[in-house]
């Protein structure tokens, strides 16, 4: 985790951009860090006098995950257990501890109804039954973003073992055939239709604050599906079928990178080092969503007249500039879309 920041702004210097376009960027990851370093030594010393604290590990998503949180931005966190459904008799215990330590370091808990996380996770839950009747929409929430988008803060070795079991869930048949991942495709399809689907419940139903919420989808939950099914391709166009015994393993270590040095890792190795277009739109995206006026401001739009809003329908062509982005730089690439047709459509 800590040398991820480093690690993607050298990364991004290879591309040719430089620091003041990417200033949110940088200013968001190494806050990310510094913060997430702090929380886990705090967490460290917190459960380290608990009993059986080699059965729970601890790991953040969203934002944070991402390296992309600022001051305003909520941490998603999971306690995952390594036994039955059942066996959660201390989640309370750790959950206190990690609420009382968010408290003490100012750090935003999520709020509202229907938090995804608000309850903790078991191995089971999250390997057995994907699919099935048993399987929910929370679990799949979980199983995604661990793989995609986690970082761990306590018990590593349970937190690499959880990953490694969902991840050859997905891939072992493939690779054991020498196949396309299809299976971990369309978990990640599924995964970002339900997001959509769900912003509709919760714009709708439940009424929840919606602008944000909506900008948010049309450029962070964008940014983290097109940056994995390219690198999926990437990759495809990387090792042949023969060589699945590289690919897999390669996909496993890279499918888990920021969506920020996901995207800059293939354009380097593609030697595409002038489409950048993107990064710099996102950097102003993090910048809107990071200024405290703007997010207060986008709280008071009303959906119904969202269309008279100024404010929203300039952030939506700054949306609809960044779809576009990703589209055009998607069409660079030779034979992408006809693996897209062959592996995302039959």
């Amino acid at each position: 985790m800590y040398r991820a920041v480093n690690s993607f702004s050298g990364t991004l210097e290879k591309l040719g951009l430089r620091n003041k376009e990417l200033n949110f960027i940088l200013e968001n990851g190494h806050f990310s860090v510094r913060t997430l370093k702090e929380l886990q030594k705090k967490v460290l010393d917190s459960f380290n006098g608990e009993k059986s604290n080699n059965d729970v590990c601890l790991a953040v998503v969203g934002s944070y995950g991402r390296l992309e949180a600022s001051l305003s931005s909520d941490l998603d966190y999971l306690l995952i257990y390594n036994g039955e459904e059942k066996d959660i008799s201390n989640f309370h215990s750790f959950d206190d501890q990690i609420s009382q330590i968010l408290d003490e370091m100012d750090i935003k808990k999520p709020s509202g109804v229907g938090k995804t996380f608000e309850s903790p996770a078991c191995i089971t839950q999250l390997t057995k039954n994907i699919g099935g009747n048993k399987d929910k929409t929370q679990h799949l929430t979980w199983r995604v973003l661990l793989l995609t988008e986690s970082k761990c803060l306590y018990n590593p070795e349970l937190y690499e073992q959880i990953l490694s079991q969902i991840y050859t869930h997905y891939t072992k048949t493939s690779s054991e055939k020498r196949g396309y991942p299809r299976a971990l495709i369309n978990e990640l399809i599924r995964y970002y239709r339900t997001v959509a689907v769900d912003y509709l419940y919760k714009v709708e139903e439940i009424n929840k604050p919606w602008a944000l919420r909506n900008f948010k989808l049309r450029h962070s939950r964008k940014f983290w599906f097109f940056t994995s099914m390219a690198l999926i391709l990437h990759k495809i166009k990387e090792f042949s079928n023969h060589e699945s015994d590289r690919y897999y393993p390669s996909l496993f270590e890279e499918i888990r990178l920021p969506p920020i040095e996901k995207l800059a890792t293939i354009l380097l190795e593609s030697d595409k080092k002038d489409l950048i277009t993107p990064f710099r739109l996102y950097n102003d995206f993090l910048g809107i969503i990071n200024n405290p006026k703007t997010r207060e401001e986008l709280s008071k739009i009303d959906y119904d007249s969202r269309y008279d809003n100024s404010s929203f329908l300039e952030l939506r062509q700054k949306s609809e500039n960044f779809h576009e982005a990703l589209l055009s730089l998607f069409h660079e690439f030779e034979k992408w879309d006809d693996l897209v047709y062959d592996l995302f459509i039959l």
